[in-house]
């Protein structure tokens, strides 16, 4: 693994790490430098084993994922990038740096943008996005064949409650979204759970008529230890169930095991074997699409993927805008290069007016969300801005969702 300490930088023996889990990854790590301040991104047995979907997890269980950035790394035999600084940051103009990020901090901690974080992203997390998809029939259920999932209730931030023992944040966000959920007894029982987020709930959740909410924790935890991509792992499943239920794969292709819709008890046993390459999993490692196209049988017509990969937890059935990211995005079913938030909700187009101006949101038909009309100049708007967002390295939350913050917020910065 790579070693960086301030200045210094050194290749060391990951012999001893090949084959661990991502905590285990860490915590030796961190013993090996005496100091549990040192951070790491590692890859899991995914990453080792080069499946296409997997990811590179820092701090437990925060993933860099999609597009299988952990696989690059298993490639190379590189285990993990663990860090260790101590000389600080100083930006150019300190004093004007540290003015505009205050007056960044006051616009996201007054009036209507605070009230919406408070009650939405500081709540629940992104959890609390399972109700309010669902209320607009844009809940990804059943391998994407419906927006409504009749057990998103069971699924939603209010349950998730039960389980949550803390929250997070990235580095000095006032926002803490990261909810830190615990599962202590039981046949779900799992360590230390960070998420799942929105996504996951989908992924292994109502894209799989799956509502036992200690499964899918777990199920995602265990995403998380082998370092798998969520969003890809749930959406191969789905599309193998959906395939199973229409008889073009069988008991014989998946090593016996049954791919039932509701079926929570499979997922520990599919997760494993995709991670480790074990039998049917090392063919559902290649993702959904390589794997139609190694089946055959008319299976790749299931497949719910733009450019290969597999799509995320939006449906632009029921928002347009967010379909024709999808499709047009160069890194496929991505959908936080160009999801636009705008004409999502009621209350979220008035800011469109405000900020764009009634000629340019009524180009955009910014109102209706199901009108295909100027969702192309919405989402060329959309990308645009969000590689600048990107560039800046800032979280698409306060630029995407809520949209506190437009390029004249970020300008004083650079």
């Amino acid at each position: 693994y790579l070693w960086i300490d301030d200045d210094y930088v050194e290749l060391r023996d990951a012999s001893h790490l090949w084959g661990k889990g991502i905590r285990e990854t860490i915590l030796t790590i961190q013993e090996e430098m005496g100091d549990p301040s040192v951070q790491v991104a590692c890859i899991g047995p995914a990453g080792e084993n080069l499946v296409r979907y997997a990811n590179v997890i820092v701090d437990f269980y925060d993933a860099a994922g999609r597009t299988g950035m952990g696989a690059v790394m298993g490639s190379k035999g590189l285990k993990a990038i663990a860090v260790r600084g101590s000389r600080g940051v100083r930006p150019a103009d300190p004093d004007a740096f540290y003015e505009a990020a205050k007056t960044m901090y006051e616009k996201a901690t007054s009036g209507i943008w605070w009230e919406i974080s408070e009650e939405t992203l500081r709540r629940y997390g992104t959890p609390y996005l399972v109700d309010v998809l669902y209320e607009i029939g844009r809940l990804p259920t059943k391998n994407h064949w419906s927006g409504v999932f009749e057990g998103a209730q069971a699924i939603n931030g209010d349950s998730l409650k039960k389980y949550r023992i803390s929250k997070k944040s990235c580095f000095d966000c006032f926002i803490q979204c990261k909810m830190v959920h615990h599962i202590e007894a039981g046949s779900h029982r799992c360590t230390v759970a960070g998420g799942p987020e929105y996504e996951g709930l989908v992924a292994l959740g109502s894209n799989l008529l799956i509502d036992d909410l200690g499964a899918i924790i777990h199920a995602n935890q265990l995403c998380n230890e082998y370092g798998l991509d969520v969003i890809s792992a749930g959406k191969v499943i789905g599309w193998v169930m959906e395939c199973f239920e229409k008889g073009l794969i069988k008991e014989e292709d998946t090593d016996g095991i049954e791919f039932r819709w509701g079926d929570s008890s499979l997922l520990p046993d599919v997760i494993e074997k995709i991670a480790n390459r074990d039998g049917f999993g090392d063919l559902l490692a290649e993702g959904a699409l390589k794997a139609s196209k190694a089946i055959g049988r008319g299976t790749d017509r299931y497949v719910i993927h733009v450019k290969g990969l597999e799509a995320s937890a939006q449906d632009g059935r029921a928002h347009k805008s967010i379909g024709l990211a999808h499709a047009v995005n160069v890194r496929g079913a991505d959908h936080l290069r160009g999801l636009c938030t705008y004409d999502e909700l009621p209350w979220a187009t008035k800011f469109a007016y405000e900020r764009f101006g009634e000629e340019e949101a009524r180009k955009m038909v910014i109102d209706d969300r199901l009108d295909p009309r100027g969702k192309g100049y919405l989402t060329w708007i959309t990308e645009n801005f969000y590689a600048v967002v990107d560039s800046i390295i800032t979280c698409k939350y306060g630029a995407m969702w809520p949209m506190i913050y437009y390029y004249e917020d970020f300008a004083p910065l650079l």
